[in-house]
This record gives C-alpha cells, sequence and structure tokens, in this order.
C-alpha cells in the first residue's frame, strides 16, 4: 500500500534527524516540535529546542528564527541566550552577539549557559578592543572622538633591553603591579591591562601612522589616557636590576625626568613599590594614608610563582588560554597565597573552554546528565559521500530484480526525501511566523555593551 505524503514528509525529517543530539525534554524530534507548535505558537521551550535542532544540523537560518521567536517569549532563558548568541556570530554580527552575551551576569550561576556565555563575552570584547585600536592606528577612525582626561592612566608594559630571555616576561608583570598600585588611589582611573596590550600588539606590527616624535601622546589618546606611565628595565651582572621609567602628560605633552631605579632582581617587588610612589609624585597626587597601606601591599614576595605568572600574561595575550592556565596553576602551588594567579587561572579556564564555539556545542559547559544524554553528531552527507553510497547500492542491486520508476542508484537518505515529490525540510516546517527576521527590531530590547567594553575582574 502507497504510504501518503504526510508520512513520508515525516519518515524523511526523522531519517535526517536520527543521530540529532537528544535534548534533556525526552521524546523530542523535529516532527513532534513542529506538532507541539502548531498547537501553542507561544511555547518558548519548543521553539528553543527547535532552534538548537536545526542549528547543530547547519541549518542556521531557519535555526535563527526559531531562536529569535524563543528569546522573544523567553528573554531570560540562558540555553537560549548561549545559542542565539552562537548563530548571531555565525552571521558575523557580532555587536549584537556581545550585547547578548553581557547578560550573563542575569543567569543563575549553576547554569553551565553562564560560563559559556561569559567566556564568549570576553573573547569577542578582545576581538573589539583589538579591532578598536587596528582602525585607530590605520586612520579609520578619528583619534580624538573620546578626549583623554587627566585622570585616566595608561600603563605600557616595561620593554627589555637586557640579553636573558628568560626574564623578559618580568616587563608584563611589573606593569601590571603598578596598574593595580595606582588603581588603589580613588581619584585615578587605569586603562584595563587588555586595552594598552592589544595597542602594543598592533604598534608591534608595525602599523603605526603616527609621528615619531610624538608617539607616547598618540598612544595615549588612542586608549583615551591623558597620562602613561613607559619605560624600560636591563639586567646584567650579579643578577643586578635596572629600571628607566617616564611618566608624561599626554594632553600638555610633558615628560618627566627618566626614573632610574636600581636593586638586585630578587628585589623587584621593592623596586616596584618605589617605583610607584615616585610616579605618584610626578603626578602631584596626594595618597591618603589607607592608599598608601594598600599601595604597600605584595600580591606575593615569590619570585619564582611571579616569573610563572608573567609566563601566564604572556601566554594569555597570545589567545594561547590552556596554556596560561598552567603558569598561574604552577603561580598559585608555588604561593598558595597569590590571590591573583587564583584568580587569572579560573578566567583562562572559561576562555579555554570557550574559545572554540563548536566544541562548546558538545564539550565542557554541559552538565553531566546532558552529556549523557547527547549522541553524536550525524556526518554531513556531502556529494563525495552520496556518490559511494550510490556506487554500494548498485553493487547490492546487480542480479536483483530491478523495480520499474525506483532510481537504484540513490542512497536512502535521497529516496526518502526525493518520495515526498521534491519536498525538503525546509518545507516541512512551514510554521507560523517563520519569516526573514528583522534585525532592526529582534534585539532592541538588549542594552548596549559599555563603549569601551567594561572588564572589571580582568586586570
Amino acid at each position: 500500500m502507497r504510504m501518503s505524503r504526510h508520512l513520508i514528509v515525516r519518515s524523511a525529517i526523522l531519517i535526517l534527524i536520527v543521530t540529532v543530539p537528544a535534548l534533556p525534554r525526552e521524546g523530542l524530534s523535529v516532527v513532534s516540535l513542529v506538532e507541539a507548535l502548531k498547537a501553542n505558537p507561544n511555547d518558548a521551550e519548543s521553539w528553543r529546542e527547535l532552534g538548537i535542532i536545526l542549528f547543530e544540523n547547519d541549518m542556521t537560518d531557519r535555526a535563527g528564527t526559531c531562536l529569535v521567536r524563543a528569546y522573544k517569549l523567553n528573554p531570560e532563558d540562558g540555553q537560549t541566550l548561549f545559542y542565539l548568541g552562537l548563530f548571531l556570530e555565525d552571521k558575523q554580527k557580532f555587536t549584537l552577539a556581545l550585547r547578548l552575551y553581557s547578560r550573563y551576569t542575569k543567569i543563575p550561576e549553576a547554569s553551565p549557559y553562564r560560563e559559556a556565555m561569559e567566556g564568549r563575552y570576553r573573547i569577542l570584547t578582545r576581538r573589539r578592543i583589538r579591532e578598536d585600536i587596528r582602525a585607530m592606528i590605520q586612520g579609520e577612525k578619528a583619534l580624538d572622538m573620546r578626549p583623554p582626561t587627566p585622570g585616566t592612566v595608561a600603563v605600557m608594559p616595561l620593554a627589555y633591553k637586557g640579553a636573558d630571555a628568560q626574564v623578559a616576561v618580568l616587563g608584563k608583570g611589573i606593569a601590571e603591579m603598578i596598574m593595580t598600585d595606582l588603581s588603589q588611589i580613588k581619584s585615578l582611573q587605569i586603562v584595563e591591562r587588555l586595552r594598552v596590550q592589544a595597542l602594543m600588539d598592533e604598534i608591534a606590527l608595525g602599523q603605526t601612522g603616527l609621528i615619531a616624535d610624538d608617539q607616547t601622546a598618540g598612544y595615549g589618546r588612542m586608549v583615551g589616557a591623558g597620562k602613561v606611565v613607559f619605560g624600560d628595565f636591563t639586567t646584567g651582572g650579579k643578577n643586578r636590576m635596572q629600571l628607566d621609567v617616564v611618566c608624561g602628560d599626554v594632553i600638555n605633552k610633558k615628560y618627566s625626568d627618566p626614573i632610574i631605579l636600581r636593586d638586585a632582581v630578587q628585589n623587584v617587588f621593592l623596586l616596584e613599590k618605589e617605583l610607584v610612589f615616585k610616579v605618584i609624585g610626578e603626578m602631584g597626587i596626594s595618597v591618603s594614608p589607607s592608599e598608601r597601606e594598600q599601595i604597600q601591599s605584595f600580591p606575593t614576595q615569590n619570585l619564582q610563582a611571579f616569573m610563572a605568572y608573567c609566563k601566564g600574561l604572556e601566554m594569555e595575550d597570545q589567545g594561547r588560554f590552556a596554556e596560561a592556565v598552567e603558569y598561574y596553576n604552577q603561580a598559585a602551588g608555588l604561593d598558595p597565597d597569590f590571590q591573583k594567579a587564583v584568580e587569572k587561572s579560573a578566567v583562562n579556564q572559561t576562555l579555554s573552554r570557550s574559545q572554540d564555539r563548536r566544541a562548546l556545542r558538545f564539550g565542557n559547559v554541559m552538565t553531566a546528565r546532558e552529556r549523557q544524554d547527547f549522541r553524536e553528531r550525524p556526518p554531513d552527507i556531502s556529494r563525495q559521500m552520496l556518490e559511494a553510497r550510490r556506487m554500494q547500492t548498485v553493487h547490492q542491486d546487480l542480479g536483483s530484480m530491478i523495480r520499474t520508476g525506483v532510481d537504484s542508484r540513490k542512497s536512502p537518505e535521497e529516496s526518502a526525501i526525493a518520495e515526498t515529490g521534491g519536498a525538503s525540510i525546509e518545507d516541512a516546517l512551514s510554521l507560523p511566523d517563520m519569516d526573514r527576521i528583522d534585525w532592526g527590531t529582534a534585539f532592541e530590547d538588549l542594552d548596549e555593551p559599555p563603549d569601551p567594553p567594561s572588564l572589571p575582574s580582568v586586570p
């Protein structure tokens, strides 16, 4: 007996999704979700689950429509926000994705999607900062859009002028200590290390359009700083270290005489404190007793732990987050009281797990129950695979009875769809309100992320 068209379409859909990841709600399939939505178009959970199934099977446009609908019905659902963010990234709509991911703070901490959203937020923020800096250096974005303020300070990594490559990474760590200490002064605002490092990376690539005699002022303006601290350090015989640091006034283009300090490398923590108070003096800033006490505290006094921490900073700046975690953990192991190393390790673990968007869809962000429920994603049915399946079918049919009207060269997947009269899964999903997304209104309730993006927990 010939099957009805309706049943054939359903069979075709089931063949296509036979190994689609199972979902926490049991018994779900494209067919059941379609039926549920026809009965109740305001079922946010079904819109979400249908969107996820389609997204995982690379039916991106239709998945986006479903996920947007789910978002409109329930804008606080972490799973919807996460997958919708991935969809927006696929569509190269990174600003919208950033705005969406910035809501990770509103997701319960127990949700696996909170960390996933936070990781993508941090990664996209890094990307946005670098793009902004690159655009300014290349002259594509005006430098004076955001005039520098006198109380904003940018601390550049100290350049190493010595011959021992092993200690070169100290320049990043010393600069970060200076930033941390200056941040204790309430009248100052410190430019994020991430933004400063993005600037230094672009400068290192030789993409400078600034006048040589005015580089420092120009660099300061790019990151909105009214004051800059920059310089270099060297190491030499008897394990000695010398710091040469200048404090610059970007607005008035005035620079202090070099602050030159020398001591043993093992006393780098004392050197840094002495340097900070001299920089404060050059800036003409009054420091309260409580601020002075905070500045005088040490994050660590273990040189080996600090060296490992500096290597972690280097790996993080290169986007090698898993390696950064190893160095931060090493630093925390050498000094269990080194709290900044512990915090950095946690941040970079999130970044590492969130770095690969595709891995996120089946990776560590899922709970143990979800991982148990998920099955392997089916391979794509490529042209080469279909040709191979056709040859296999032809071989199996040799010597058998040939049925009139049936193309025995087709694979089972092709035949199931062909027998519907050309209907595809897209045709089978002709639901109400499955129109093109109006990007002008779909996310109008999303707040703009701060510009420049604020990362208070990432120094």
